[in-house]
C-alpha cells in the first residue's frame, strides 16, 4: 500500500504518543516482527476514535494488539497502523464485587487490585502475560478456567460508536470471541468475581504460578502454545510422542520443556516459525490423522501472507 508522503505525519501530530517505522517485535512476547508503519498507544478513548476514523477515511490498514502475547508478526512487518493498548490505559476499579478494567491493565494488576478487595477468581489471570483486552480477544485461558467464566460485559468502539457487550454478545468459544472478527477496539472490561479469602486467594495465585514455573519455558520468548487442543487434548500432548521436543528451524524451537510451545532462541524469524509449525502439522496429521489448529495470531501486510501462506497453509 502506497501513503501520501505526510499522511500519517498529519496522524501522528494529533495524538500524544506515536512511534513512526517501531519493530513489532520489541511488542511481541516472541520477539519476531518487522516495522509497522505507525505504532499509536493511545491515551484516551477519544485517540482510539481518532485513529480508527483517521485509518477508515484514509484507506490505511490499521490492527489492535495489546501485550502481543500471542501474535506472529511478518519478518516484513505491517504495512499500516498499529493500536497498541497498554499502560496508557490499566485504571482498574472496583464497585462492590464488579471489577472494571481497562483494556490494556495487565492480568496482574487485576488479580492485585481484586485481592487487595477479597475478590477472587482471576488467579488464572494473574499468570498469563496478556493484557485485559487481548486476553478477551481470544477468550484466553489455563487449568480449567478462562476468561468467559469471569467477564460480564465489555465495551469497545469501531471509532463511530461506543457499544456495550453483554456475555452473550461476546460469542466466546475455544480461544475465540467476536473481537477476533470485528473492527472494534476494547475499551474497558466488567469482571463478576466472588468475596475470597485474600490467603485462599493468595495460595491458588501461588499454586498456578508453581505449575507453570515447572511445566512450561516461562524463562524463553514465546508466544505460548503455538497450536490449540484437538479433540480435547493439548497438541503438546502430540507433539511429544512425535519426539520433537528439541528440534529447531533456524532459531525457532519446539521446546524443551513444553512441546507445545515454539520458543525463540535469539534470532527467529517468522518464517522459520512458519516452517516449524508445518513440519508440526504434517507430522500430527501423518501420524495421528488429526489437523492441528493454531492458537496464536499472524499479522503481515498482503504480500507476506501471499509469500509465506499464513492463513492458506493452516
Amino acid at each position: 500500500m502506497v501513503y501520501k508522503v505526510d499522511c500519517l505525519n498529519i496522524l501522528s501530530k494529533e495524538l500524544i504518543c506515536t512511534k513512526p517505522n517501531e519493530y513489532l517485535s520489541k511488542h511481541t512476547t516472541i520477539g519476531i516482527g518487522g516495522k509497522c508503519r505507525l505504532l499509536v498507544l493511545p491515551h484516551t478513548q477519544k485517540e482510539i476514535c481518532k485513529t480508527i476514523d483517521f485509518c477508515r477515511l484514509n484507506d490505511v490498514l490499521y490492527t489492535k494488539t495489546g501485550n502481543g502475547s500471542n501474535l506472529v508478526v511478518a519478518d516484513d512487518g505491517f504495512d499500516g497502523v498499529v493500536i497498541k493498548l497498554g499502560k496508557n490505559f490499566s485504571h482498574v476499579v472496583v464497585q462492590g464485587t464488579s471489577l472494571f478494567s481497562q483494556a490494556g491493565a495487565s492480568g496482574k494488576r487485576v488479580f492485585n487490585v481484586a485481592k487487595q478487595h477479597g475478590l477472587g477468581g482471576v488467579e488464572f489471570l494473574a499468570t498469563l502475560p496478556a493484557t485485559v483486552g487481548g486476553a478477551v480477544c481470544s477468550n484466553a485461558g489455563c487449568f480449567g478456567k478462562s476468561m468467559q467464566d469471569v467477564v460480564q460485559k465489555v465495551w469497545a468502539t469501531d471509532g463511530m460508536t461506543m457499544k456495550e457487550f453483554c456475555k452473550q454478545d461476546i460469542a466466546f468459544g475455544y480461544r475465540d470471541s467476536i473481537f477476533k472478527h470485528n473492527d472494534f477496539v476494547i475499551t474497558w472490561v466488567q469482571f463478576d468475581l466472588q468475596k475470597t479469602d485474600v490467603c485462599r486467594i493468595e495460595k491458588r495465585w501461588r499454586e498456578i504460578l508453581a505449575h507453570k514455573k515447572a511445566t512450561q519455558p516461562l524463562d524463553k520468548k514465546s508466544a505460548g502454545c503455538i497450536f490449540k487442543k484437538c479433540n480435547g487434548v493439548s497438541a503438546g500432548y502430540y507433539i511429544d510422542k512425535l519426539g520433537l521436543k528439541g528440534f529447531c528451524v533456524g532459531d525457532a524451537q519446539i521446546s524443551c520443556k513444553h512441546a507445545g510451545f515454539v520458543v525463540n532462541n535469539g534470532g527467529a524469524t517468522s518464517k522459520q516459525v512458519i516452517q516449524l509449525m508445518g513440519i508440526i502439522r504434517q507430522r500430527c496429521k501423518q501420524t495421528f490423522g488429526i489437523t492441528l489448529e493454531p492458537e496464536v495470531v499472524f499479522l503481515g501486510s498482503t504480500d507476506d501472507f501471499r509469500r509465506l501462506s499464513y492463513t492458506h497453509g493452516f
